[in-house]
């Protein structure tokens, strides 16, 4: 599933279809709600007993298993993440993966309530099924942000994703998806295209390199490093943290369950190892 099948798939409501019809004999009578108790196995999904595991990347040492409910609160605090990081975070793969195919599964199954294929609900009593579509509109809510959020970034940062994911020393798979890759190359190619066909063509040839960044002022955009954010400290165990603060040339102890003003630089390794989140 790419980001325009997410996005569309988001913005309208899915309409059933005959299938749902013998489908709907499978039910069990219970509602299938999207905080259940099915469990699975996931390498990306942090282990909240060890301070060790890295949030945002698939690099983790061990599978834990994880129920939909933490599914949840991980996207939530990723979506938050996302939003007060001036950069772009690793795009978490697994955890949409398994997202997304339940939240279409919960959109099908409250339309065949509403069309009366599944008898579950009295036809007096709509509060159930208004409660499940309320909470499904929430998410949807959070998915749609998260992905507009790391669109704009992509556009905004342009030029310097290109040029990180060209390195040696990056791994573009954890940072974008498929579909991100693919609309990242597509947004250069146009960016450039206009910027050759109005201005550059008609400046020397020297001047013509858009991706300059020798000399006093770089010609790419990159996160603001030193931006303010406010963070705080998750309870992952009785251990304190210690960060450096190089414009002050001091070291700070981070406390568990404590909120702190800092620069990003300051604390972005510790983002990236989910011992912290922004708030």
């Amino acid at each position: 599933m790419d980001i325009d099948d997410i996005l569309a798939s988001l913005d309208h409501d899915t309409t059933a279809v005959e299938s749902l019809r013998s489908d709907a004999d499978n039910y069990n009578g219970s509602s299938t709600l999207l905080y259940s108790d099915l469990t699975y196995n996931d390498s990306q999904t942090k282990d909240k007993q060890n301070p060790n595991t890295i949030s945002n990347s698939t690099a983790t040492t061990s599978a834990t298993i994880t129920t939909s409910a933490q599914d949840y609160n991980n996207l939530i605090e990723l979506w938050r993440n996302e939003r007060c990081s001036p950069e772009l975070l690793p795009y978490p793969t697994k955890l949409l993966d398994r997202i997304l195919p339940r939240l279409q599964q919960q959109m099908e199954y409250i339309e065949s309530l509403s069309m009366g294929f599944i008898s579950e609900y009295s036809q007096s009593s709509k509060l159930p099924l208004l409660c499940m579509e309320a909470e499904l509109e929430r998410l949807k809510f959070v998915i749609r942000s998260f992905l507009r959020c790391r669109l704009k970034k992509i556009d905004k940062y342009n030029f310097y994703l290109q040029s990180i994911i060209a390195s040696s020393d990056t791994d573009s798979a954890n940072l974008l998806s498929k579909q991100e890759s693919i609309y990242l190359n597509k947004h250069s190619q146009i960016l450039l295209k206009l910027f050759n066909n109005s201005i550059l063509k008609h400046m020397p040839v020297d001047l013509q390199a858009i991706q300059d960044t020798e000399g006093s002022i770089s010609m790419v955009d990159e996160p603001k490093w030193d931006q303010f954010v406010f963070i705080y400290v998750k309870d992952l165990s009785t251990q304190s943290f210690m960060v450096t603060i190089p414009q002050l040339n001091e070291e700070v102890e981070l406390s568990p369950g404590s909120i702190y003003v800092m620069r990003y630089s300051v604390i972005r390794d510790l983002l990236m190892q989910g011992k912290i989140q922004l708030i």
